[in-house]
């Protein structure tokens, strides 16, 4: 098993945990997917699908005429998307195991794919985007949403800060993996343009994230981030404890009316597939 489908799998139980929090603080992301891609009818490929969103939420827009296939790397991710599926009585969808750089589909067989969050985190993101014009048929539309830079992303960067100052990163080439691989519009729009899309198109989007304390930003934060629970498990009390007295003190500036809001920018980003 690949180290990427692992680190996943191993995170699926808690982005599971917290699908409630993470569907209410990017439903404006979901809803720019069905929008933008979402037609009453529409065959629809969501790649990197993790639990569910936004999935589940175009599977409902495209209503029972359509169908939305929603595939991951990760075993656990399908099973879990494919449960909230069944859980919500959606008879159109189906969810399936594959790595998003070969799609496992005859060409054209979709009128859109999306991908949110999960492009930043493949290996050969052109290559995915290659695949992505191959199964679009003529008309089709790719939509794709990234984290845009760490200055403009708070929600990641002020946790990330503090577990870094006791589980210092490992360097990395700059070309890695990660949240911010692909940042910068231009770079976005160049990859959509390396994959053979059309018409490349860029908007930032900005999202309040809200969390009832600190103690909740702690448990959101290191559940969803691959690798950080056992990294953090293999610490001693008083380094966790540090770690956590650090979140608290960066994030009392983002304290407001109780709660904690910190802004999260994410890039949505179309391309159009063969005319």
């Amino acid at each position: 098993m690949s180290s990427t489908k692992e680190a996943w799998n191993t995170a699926a139980p808690g982005w599971d945990a917290g699908y409630a929090w993470y569907a209410r603080n990017t439903r404006a992301l979901s809803d720019w997917f069905c929008r933008t891609v979402a037609n009453v009818g529409a065959r629809v490929l969501d790649l990197a699908c993790g639990t569910g969103m936004p999935a589940l939420a175009i599977a409902e827009r495209v209503g029972p005429g359509g169908r939305v296939v929603a595939t991951d790397l990760a075993p656990a991710m399908v099973e879990v998307t494919r449960r909230r599926a069944r859980e919500a009585g959606l008879a159109n969808v189906d969810v399936l195991e594959m790595d998003a750089a070969g799609l496992r589909f005859e060409a054209g067989s979709f009128d859109a794919v999306t991908c949110a969050c999960g492009l930043m985190f493949c290996p050969e993101p052109v290559q995915v985007v290659r695949e992505v014009r191959r199964v679009l048929a003529p008309g089709g539309r790719f939509a794709v949403a990234v984290w845009a830079e760490p200055e403009k992303n708070p929600f990641f960067t002020t946790a990330a800060k503090a577990i870094g100052s006791v589980l210092p990163s490992v360097p990395s080439a700059p070309d890695a993996t990660g949240p911010f691989r692909l940042s910068d519009a231009g770079e976005v729009e160049r990859l959509l343009r390396a994959g053979g899309l059309l018409e490349p198109t860029v908007e930032p989007m900005e999202m309040p994230f809200t969390l009832e304390s600190v103690d909740e930003y702690w448990r959101i934060f290191t559940q969803f981030a691959p690798g950080v629970p056992e990294r953090l498990a293999g610490l001693a009390e008083q380094d966790r404890r540090r770690a956590r007295d650090e979140l608290r003190a960066e994030a009392e500036r983002f304290i407001d009316g109780g709660v904690l809001r910190l802004k999260a920018t994410a890039l949505c980003a179309l391309g159009l597939g063969p005319r």
